[in-house]
């Protein structure tokens, strides 16, 4: 009797606090804005881009993959200013969600929240692909990215209230580092203010305004447009005139960005996302480096190693594994050291990683173990390596 009674008040109570919330799920248009809202939202939400770095966010397939993930959104995180017009609204509207129409709560656009620079005067399409709300690429001076982040922090808690604290919490966080990120940058920037550049494309028009650069000439003829050689004459002729320091292009205009790269241009996407959780991990914003490293990792298992490459070059969770070890989280890092030995075995940093995680978890026979694989694989090797030094040492005490 008294057990069922337990059971009862046990049941009683797991009904009335209920499940818990589940994360808001997110649809950014562009990767900023998809790492701007994790940022934000941290574990209260989900987000997912529909582009990567090397995508012109101008010309996006309206594909089912990305309807689908808008028919299941809470919100889209769109840049606006016309960036995403020709798929976009196509996308939103094929997903029949109510909830992340234009107009409504779950529909954000960032370019409404900053001085939008270069709107034309007249509109013709004589002159390439001019944007009639002005230039969209809000992006690339870090100052709007600032002042974005507090309205996308309060369109978060206005669809999930009960966090509202937390999102105000984490924005604050935020902008703190953000501007003393910006500071740094103005500084190191300093020696640009004046400098001549060339650009292939006008979309620099923030950067450039921001740095006070000075651009004397562009690649394409109009907006769009593919360059002649009678303009690319123009440009050498200017240049010469007035030499420049360097061109400017998006990285979705590199050779990357063709079809036949994509395998590496997707390779590029995940030591991208590594790289900034390192430096996430650096500036002391722990939670998002494990973040992004995660995501870094879970990328890399989904993509096909190359068939010229033998092995990974430096597996990205392993990689994981020794940010955790660093953040003296070693129960989750051996698990991505065991996961990342599986698929890349007999790796001299991953038996060593595994070894470190199992030793600072106080299991020293798992450790001895990692350990004397480790000095097997490696007896021809040279044997003042660190790693081999601290396993005999480990081993001798044993």
């Amino acid at each position: 009797m008294k057990s069922h009674l337990q059971w009862l008040l046990a049941t009683l109570v797991v009904a009335w606090v209920g499940p818990a919330a589940a994360a808001l799920n997110v649809f950014a248009t562009v990767p900023e804005w998809g790492a701007l809202t994790e940022e934000l939202g941290g574990d209260k939400v989900k987000v997912y881009t529909a582009t990567n770095p090397l995508q012109d966010p101008h010309h996006v397939e309206a594909k089912p993959s990305l309807i689908g993930r808008a028919r299941g959104a809470d919100l889209v995180v769109a840049t606006g200013a016309e960036l995403e017009i020709g798929w976009l609204p196509l996308v939103t509207q094929q997903a029949g969600n109510p909830k992340v129409q234009a107009g409504k709560p779950g529909y954000f656009e960032a370019a409404s929240f900053v001085p939008i620079l270069d709107k034309p005067s007249r509109l013709d399409r004589s002159e390439g692909d001019v944007h009639a709300a002005g230039d969209p690429h809000i992006q690339t001076d870090p100052r709007n990215i600032g002042r974005v982040a507090g309205p996308l922090s309060a369109r978060l808690a206005e669809l999930d209230p009960e966090n509202a604290a937390y999102y105000q919490a984490r924005y604050k966080a935020f902008a703190e580092r953000w501007d003393a990120a910006i500071a740094r940058w103005e500084k190191e920037g300093a020696p640009l203010r004046g400098v001549a550049i060339v650009v292939q494309h006008k979309g620099f028009t923030y950067l450039i305004a921001w740095l006070g650069m000075k651009e004397v000439a562009a690649l394409e003829p109009k907006p769009g447009v593919e360059p002649t050689t009678a303009h690319l004459s123009e440009v050498l002729a200017t240049m010469q005139r007035q030499p420049v320091k360097m061109v400017l292009r998006a990285a979705y205009q590199s050779d990357l960005a063709k079809p036949d790269q994509a395998y590496w241009a997707g390779q590029s996407n995940i030591l991208l996302q590594a790289a900034s959780a390192w430096l996430a991990r650096a500036e002391g914003n722990s939670a998002g480096g494990i973040r992004m490293m995660r995501s870094a990792a879970d990328l890399e298992d989904a993509s096909d190693k190359h068939v010229a490459m033998e092995n990974r070059l430096f597996p990205m969770r392993e990689l994981f594994g020794y940010m955790l070890l660093e953040l003296q989280q070693p129960k989750t890092a051996l698990h991505e050291f065991e996961s990342s030995l599986k698929v890349n075995p007999n790796r001299l940093r991953g038996l060593y990683g595994a070894a470190k995680a199992s030793e600072m978890l106080g299991d020293r026979e798992t450790a001895r173990q990692w350990y004397a694989q480790l000095i097997t694989l490696t007896r021809a090797s040279d044997p003042g390596r660190a790693e081999l030094l601290e396993a005999n040492v480990f081993l001798s005490k044993q």
